[in-house]
């Protein structure tokens, strides 16, 4: 009977994979994060993944050249020879479905695990095994493949205290009313950062990833907008604290070009990393992420901004919202990190007379509140020309809210932040 039995494969489906791979650092990253090589039906397909995942480990380019030079001769045979690592290396799939073969590689091999499993499990019967000790072989099987969730407390319980024990740990933000009210971003949060245009995301979230990158924490900012010159130039001025439109319009001074210089050389010595890509979708940027943390180690994953992330063709766009703050939230697990997610609110703020956002205004963008662990509202009241709170205090143009309007782990409230318009600088409120 098993003589006869054809396995489940798809060739097409590996040489897509493996072709992607010559091709694309990106493909690697998910391949390697999603695959092993006993995945691979074809023996030389085995091989040839394995020259590629040794190649990544040691931060080497994937490539025909390097592929072929990392195999020992008797391994390029087994790989199927050089005109088989040519015709793999050749091969063109189109990069928008180099996930779907890696699912259908990954599903195939399920697929040849339960047969071997059953096969076994008539062999075992026949043999005189009990069905009790065949079924328990059985569901063994099946939990390797597909655990099926559930987790007995005490597995739970050591992460669970330690985690506890974090508690007012997490990564600090530098603004420190900030920090003692969330403790800080805590590793596998998605933060949102949420604001109507022009109030200044951008320029709080350079200020949280410098004030990170000078404890030491790598940042990984990934801008869908700017330039990477021009956030270097933002951080730059906000450093040195000089007005960007003066200084460029000739009124720099001597002593405005030394601070400057100054403020280039603090930031060139911390460890903030920019990817300027303009468009990315989130499996691009998943694969980037696995990619820095695994060559500098990652501490903070800023993303600017949610509304430029590429999602599903055809998709509502409440839909492909929804599908975008998930899959960030599921990369923060994976990275074990937290991510600042930048977003924009619904001008449903703008009917308001005070134009205080609230939570309602994310409700119609998917399910962001849902996914989110901390949600962060920005708002300048003299933004709107406003020269009293809500209270009728007295307020100027450097007075700035954030609102923590929902924390999964602790308290909500409002923080103040003093902001100087010239610099486009926030900071904690003295």
């Amino acid at each position: 009977m098993a003589e006869n039995l054809i396995l489940p494969r798809s060739l097409d489906a590996e040489e897509a994979v493996l072709g992607a791979m010559f091709i694309s650092r990106d493909a690697v990253d998910n391949a390697l994060g999603a695959l092993t090589a006993a995945d691979f039906y074809l023996g030389p397909h085995r091989v040839v993944f394995q020259a590629m995942g040794n190649l990544s480990r040691k931060g080497d380019p994937v490539d025909l050249v390097t592929v072929t030079n990392d195999l020992e001769p008797n391994l390029i045979e087994k790989a199927g020879g050089s005109g088989k690592l040519i015709s793999l290396s050749t091969y063109s799939p189109s990069a928008a479905d180099v996930d779907s073969f890696i699912r259908i590689v990954k599903e195939k091999s399920h697929q040849r695990q339960a047969v071997t499993a059953f096969l076994k499990a008539v062999q075992d019967l026949q043999n005189g095994s009990s069905l009790d000790e065949v079924q328990a072989s059985v569901i063994h099987l099946f939990d390797s493949v597909e655990p099926d969730g559930f987790k007995h407390i005490i597995e739970i319980v050591d992460k669970a205290q330690a985690a506890s024990m974090e508690l007012g740990r997490g990564l600090k933000t530098g603004f420190e009313d900030l920090d003692a009210l969330t403790g800080g971003f805590r590793s596998q949060d998605l933060v949102i950062l949420a604001a109507r245009p022009s109030m200044g995301k951008t320029s709080l979230a350079l200020r949280i990833a410098r004030n990170v990158a000078s404890r030491g924490e790598t940042v990984a900012f990934v801008s869908l907008e700017s330039s990477a010159i021009s956030l270097a130039e933002r951080l730059a001025f906000q450093e040195a604290e000089i007005d960007s439109h003066e200084y460029y319009g000739n009124y720099q001074t001597d002593a405005d070009k030394s601070r400057l210089n100054r403020a280039f050389k603090t930031l060139a010595s911390l460890p903030i990393h920019i990817d300027e890509t303009v468009v990315q979708t989130v499996d691009q940027i998943h694969s980037r992420g696995r990619r820095i943390k695994a060559r500098h180690g990652l501490g903070l994953l800023v993303v600017d901004y949610l509304g430029l992330i590429i999602g599903e063709r055809g998709a509502s766009r409440y839909e492909v919202t929804s599908d975008i703050s998930r899959g960030m939230k599921e990369i923060a697990q994976d990275l074990d990190v937290p991510i600042l997610l930048l977003s924009q609110l619904s001008r449903a703020v703008e009917s308001r007379p005070k134009r205080i956002p609230q939570l309602s205004d994310l409700r119609d963008s998917g399910s962001i509140e849902q996914d989110a662990d901390l949600v962060l509202f920005l708002y300048r009241p003299a933004f709107y020309g406003f020269s009293l709170d809500e209270n009728g205090y007295p307020i100027d143009s450097t007075s700035a809210q954030l609102e923590v309007a929902k924390n999964r782990n602790g308290r909500r409230g409002r923080v103040h932040l003093h902001f100087q318009p010239e610099y486009t600088l926030f900071s904690s409120d003295s």
